[in-house]
């Protein structure tokens, strides 16, 4: 007797941050299905996102860089024409903790959407000592700013010295090595 087939579209919501892969075991999701031989593709919406691999029964999703949402799909194929989708809705984001920090480069602007409660850090390589460092934001969301060394300390903070009651730090004179904004 042959195993039920799942429901014909599954729905999930997955967040992965920038810079980050997160790996979901397809042979779990497709259980239903005849995971021994089963056969899976993917496919990404927008893989300026995020991009997708499928090794031994494992989707891998990698974030590529910047905020927004895409949507993955993945097909799964049983011996005899069995098959399943499942859809997932990916929603990147910039780091959410100095963990996770996005890549940032000395003279980047980068653009992003910023909501109550969002954190975004951003690890950037100051080259040389005595290095001076700008980081502002603009916009109407009036965000909080930090600057912190490659341990963590927090060096700089500010809310409402930029435009409007955006943040606006400035460091004359910076120590070489990582940096974290956020």
């Amino acid at each position: 007797m042959g195993k039920d087939l799942p429901p014909e579209e599954w729905v999930y919501d997955q967040y992965v941050a920038v810079g980050r892969t997160i790996e979901l075991d397809l042979v779990t999701i497709f259980s239903s299905l005849d995971s021994v031989t089963l056969r899976f593709h993917a496919e990404t919406s927008d893989p300026s996102l995020v991009t997708v691999a499928i090794d031994d029964g494992v989707l891998t999703l990698e974030s590529v860089g910047g905020e927004g949402s895409t949507d993955v799909t993945v097909w799964a194929t049983a011996p005899r024409g069995r098959s399943a989708v499942a859809d997932f809705a990916v929603f990147t984001d910039f780091g959410g903790s100095i963990e996770l920090a996005a890549a940032a480069s000395v003279g980047d602007t980068i653009q992003g959407v910023l909501g109550r409660g969002d954190e975004d850090y951003f690890e950037v390589s100051v080259p040389t000592d005595a290095f001076r460092l700008r980081a502002f934001t603009q916009g109407d969301a009036a965000p909080v700013g930090a600057l912190y060394d490659a341990n963590g300390t927090r060096i700089a903070r500010d809310h409402d010295t930029g435009a409007g009651l955006n943040f606006y730090i400035i460091i004359r004179e910076l120590a070489a090595g990582t940096h974290y904004i956020t």
